[in-house]
């Protein structure tokens, strides 16, 4: 099992302390490959990838015998027609997502609430809790050369992504997610595919000037276009911006053309509802609005981008959260990139506790140098509003120094005084192995 920060979080993109996280829990020994023959490896499970019957960018994986879980329940689906057995994302859905009512089904994610998840575990309210919901998405690795080999060989006219850039995602490795098309006959057997760390790598190679225009796109969709389209998402978005970065030359992206470069994002976006079809970066034959948006959401889209377009340099400073940001990263630079790389290392540390299974294993990946900005990190995750789930902290700090609950709960009247205790207690195992 592997654990994958995704979304906007897990690009760096959105603020620290983000009201909701998206994850990809990754099922390793699992893969999925256009012929049995490319899987490599000691898996329990290999499936072939099957292409036909499906809507674009989706999938069917077959499986030679019928698929089941270590309880014995079946995950698979026998065609009528052919005999043929096929993994169904309907019910793995079903299967992985039953436990907690309260969790809520949202395409291939599964949205919880931390807070509930923790007052549960603990037995009581803990009111000093920040909501956040957390999107859990189960997915399989995916092996095809086929959809990478498009993208790497289309024409492109200008210099984004580079040549390098290019061959370095070609040789990633892809997901498929369970969830079908909505429109499809075979939705309950269809799983999409993703190219999450593509995505990301793609968005980790942006230059300055490039993520401001990410950026503000991303305040604009969620303050202005989400509340006239719900359906208007911020994945949306980011696809908008690498077709705009791809069309556009790299010199007439400076900070001093960036507002132009808005508009002209803008100017794609209406040619794109005009069409009905926001082609998806990676592969394009599938239509991100085909099945989310229908065509009066498209028209009061529309309508609004218009506006916007209409309005020209003047939406910029309607939005004052916005122009106020936008004058103090160029008024200082300096600070705005200290604070991007500030948040590089804050996730870093994040998942370094996530990932590794025991203290000794954190010790080998850490320098003494790391320990002081350990112990700031984990507090501020602990003290700010909006911050980590203090609950999955403490079941991470708990695993890791080998305690159960019963001793993290003698004095529930100051859960969160205990939470900083015990990560003073994980710092000094965590020195002690270091030295």
């Amino acid at each position: 099992m592997k654990i994958i920060p995704a979304g906007s979080s897990g690009e760096g993109i959105s603020k620290l302390c983000s009201s909701d996280r998206d994850v990809m829990i990754v099922q390793s020994d699992i893969i999925c490959v256009d012929e049995r023959s490319h899987a490599n490896g000691p898996y329990s499970l290999v499936l072939q990838n099957e292409y036909t019957h499906t809507s674009p960018g989706y999938v069917r994986l077959r499986a030679d015998r019928p698929v089941r879980d270590h309880q014995g329940r079946l995950f698979s689906q026998r065609c009528i027609h052919t005999g043929t057995h096929y993994l169904s994302s309907l019910i793995t859905m079903q299967a992985l997502y039953q436990d907690d009512p309260s969790d809520v089904i949202n395409g291939p994610a599964c949205t919880s609430n931390s807070k509930h998840t923790v007052e549960q575990t603990f037995g009581f309210k803990m009111n000093f809790l920040p909501k956040i919901d957390n999107d859990n998405v189960l997915a399989l690795p995916f092996v095809s050369l086929n959809v990478l080999e498009k993208w790497m060989g289309r024409e492109r006219h200008h210099e984004w992504p580079p040549r390098a850039l290019q061959r370095k995602i070609f040789t990633m490795i892809g997901y498929v997610v369970p969830v079908g098309h909505k429109l499809s006959e075979n939705k309950n057997i269809e799983w999409r595919i993703s190219y999450t760390t593509a995505e990301k790598k793609l968005v980790g190679s942006l230059n300055d000037v490039q993520v401001k225009l990410y950026v503000v796109l991303k305040f604009v969709q969620r303050d202005r276009l989400k509340p006239v389209c719900q359906n208007f998402t911020s994945y949306m978005v980011k696809n908008l911006v690498f077709w705009v970065l791809e069309e556009t030359p790299m010199g007439d992206l400076t900070p001093e053309t960036l507002v132009d470069r808005i508009l002209t994002a803008f100017r794609h976006l209406k040619q794109f509802l005009e069409n009905k079809f926001l082609p998806c970066y990676i592969i394009p034959e599938r239509n991100l609005f085909d099945g989310r948006m229908n065509e009066v959401e498209c028209a009061l889209l529309l309508g609004e981008v218009d506006k916007i377009i209409d309005e020209g340099y003047e939406f910029l400073l309607k939005h004052h959260k916005l122009s106020l940001s936008m004058q103090l990263t160029f008024s200082y630079p300096d600070i705005a990139r200290g604070y991007e790389q500030w948040l590089v290392e804050i996730e870093d540390i994040v998942l370094m506790v996530s990932e590794n299974e025991t203290i000794t294993d954190l010790a080998e990946k850490v320098s003494k140098g790391q320990l002081d900005m350990f112990e700031g990190v984990l507090q501020l995750l602990v003290n700010t509003e909006g911050g980590l789930a203090i609950g999955a902290l403490t079941n991470r700090l708990l695993q890791l120094l080998g305690l159960g609950i019963d001793s993290f709960l003698q004095n529930p009247a100051n859960i969160e005084q205990s939470v900083l205790e015990l990560i003073s207690l994980f710092l000094n195992r965590l020195t002690d192995a270091l030295s």
